[in-house]
């Protein structure tokens, strides 16, 4: 991601927040936290520099990939997902 010092920790999250929008089309930032055992705040800066990348469109409380074919409804709080 270019330019930013990511540490291998904080990488591996990236991915697997990446990996979890792609497979699920949205997901909440409250999931996301408890999933990765971070603060909200954290998946936050984390969801705005995968935005600032274009790799995830950022809404408010969740995020939705900027893949197509993927359901955009509400968050994942509202639709369980698969």
């Amino acid at each position: 991601m270019s330019g930013e010092h990511y540490t291998a920790h904080r990488t591996e999250r990236l991915v697997r927040i990446l990996e979890a929008v792609r497979m699920r089309g949205h997901v909440h930032v409250e999931h996301l936290a408890k999933e990765l055992d971070v603060s909200q705040a954290t998946i936050r800066r984390d969801l705005a520099a995968l935005d600032k990348e274009s790799l995830l469109r950022r809404t408010h409380g969740w995020c939705l990939t900027t893949g197509f074919g993927h359901r955009t409804a509400g968050p994942l709080s509202r639709h369980p997902g698969p």
